[in-house]
């Protein structure tokens, strides 16, 4: 459920049992300054949830909120976790484990320099040729973005993806391999 502007019922209702978001901070000791942005969203959702269900109200409203908050937290984390969000950071300036002083740019091959230059090349060759959406797909899968990351951030079904990367392949290809 995407949140929505509140009704004036809504906003009165989340002032009212705002305190259940600290609660929950202070239960699961996460610090308000880094986690109230995170989990205030599953709170909101539970606000709208609980005013917009009239099946709902048999429960206690600090039940739903709790779990909504619990698995905006669980996602967070998962978010977080993200091989792509993790990846080892080197510089080309810092020493090797080596007594002569080199550094990774001293060692790297101008060969493998050349090729990232002519790929990036390409890339912007394909960028000119393309449309934006479909430029931001390419660049997605590239990244190694799964398919409903990419539906989610452009607001695709699979099949619609899918469609568009078959009209892509004849330019990628004549772009890439002449």
């Amino acid at each position: 459920m995407d949140l929505r502007p509140f009704t004036k019922e809504e906003q009165q209702f989340a002032e009212e049992n705002h305190d259940l978001v600290y609660a929950f901070l202070n239960e699961k000791k996460l610090s308000e300054d880094e986690y109230y942005d995170v989990v205030v969203f599953g709170y909101l959702r539970a606000v709208q949830e609980y005013c917009g269900t009239t099946k709902l109200r048999k429960y206690k409203f600090s039940t739903l909120a709790w779990k909504r908050m619990q698995h905006t937290l669980a996602d967070y984390y998962k978010y977080i976790a993200s091989p792509k969000r993790n990846a080892q950071v080197i510089s080309l300036n810092e020493p090797l484990d080596s007594d002569d002083g080199l550094c990774l740019e001293d060692v790297i091959s101008y060969d493998d320099y050349m090729s990232e230059i002519k790929e990036e090349l390409l890339m912007h060759e394909l960028a000119r040729q393309l449309p934006s959406r479909e430029m931001r797909i390419v660049r997605m899968k590239v990244r190694g973005c799964k398919m409903h990351e990419i539906a989610k951030a452009e607001r695709l079904t699979f099949q619609e993806i899918n469609r568009l990367l078959d009209n892509i392949y004849p330019t990628v290809r004549k772009i890439f391999y002449g």
